[in-house]
């Protein structure tokens, strides 16, 4: 029973052994592409375009320890196609007779590349719904949204001076004013009513960079950006191209109550 683990161990410093190497001979690349067993196993994320579509639209649901699996199988491909792309840098010829093989690792780097990005987003959102609400003082809060042509952007701010004054600013005015002292404490209240700390990074669609997946155009549409800032240090960002399920129209409204003597005058 306890040769078992051993054993596992030795098989997978066998399988990774090329790998640690961190070079190939030419001989040992074409020696690969001509029998794809040789080969670190082809992750199904990477096999073509759509099928890693599909997967990323769906890595969400997949638990920590199961997307990590996943990462490693192909981390070791993209590693070992690097290791193939480098062998072979100088050989024009092998390079001509495995064109279409060259060709797929090139694409396979950019299924990389897209999944790569979307983990990282995907732990930095899993993080964000873990984040504690915070117990410090509210000391700034910027808002900002846009629509259309016809709405344009009008940024909010609300912080708290270094005379211990509460002040705001608003549109284009670089020029703080005092306004209610209350203002903080009432924004960090509906903050952690709403939950607002929670918030993720970015709210946007899915941007693809795979050749056989065309990419959807937006030529108009809207976008917010909220930031929170703590005296502790804590900074929260968040933002988008569609907004959350928490109720920032309400900080929104709450800003513009407290901001509406600042507001640039509409033209007659």
């Amino acid at each position: 029973m306890k040769k078992r683990p051993v054993l596992s161990l030795l098989m997978m410093v066998v399988i990774t052994l090329p790998l640690s190497a961190q070079s190939l001979s030419p001989k040992e690349a074409l020696k690969m592409l001509r029998k794809p067993s040789k080969r670190c196993p082809l992750p199904s994320l990477m096999k073509d375009d759509r099928t890693c579509m599909d997967f990323i639209y769906e890595m969400g649901k997949l638990e920590t320890a199961r997307l990590a699996a996943i990462a490693d199988s192909v981390e070791a491909r993209q590693s070992q196609n690097q290791l193939i792309k480098k062998a072979l840098k100088n050989e024009e010829t092998a390079k001509e007779k495995f064109a279409y093989a060259l060709e797929q690792i090139d694409r396979e780097e950019i299924r990389y590349n897209f999944f790569q990005d979307q983990k990282r987003e995907l732990e930095e959102d899993r993080k964000a719904l873990q984040r504690p609400a915070p117990t410090a003082q509210l000391v700034n809060v910027e808002y900002s949204y846009t629509g259309m042509a016809y709405n344009p952007i009008m940024p909010m701010k609300i912080s708290l001076s270094k005379e211990g004054k509460v002040v705001g600013r608003c549109g284009r005015s670089e020029k703080d004013q005092e306004i209610d002292q209350q203002a903080l404490n009432q924004i960090n209240e509906l903050v952690l009513k709403e939950k607002l700390y929670k918030l993720l990074p970015r709210y946007a669609s899915i941007k693809s960079p795979l050749p056989d997946i065309p990419e959807i155009m937006m030529l108009d549409g809207m976008h917010w950006m909220l930031e929170l800032e703590y005296s502790d240090g804590t900074s929260i960002r968040s933002g988008g191209e569609f907004m959350p399920s928490q109720n920032t129209n309400a900080l929104e409204k709450m800003m513009t109550d407290y901001l509406k003597d600042l507001m640039p005058k509409m033209r007659e």
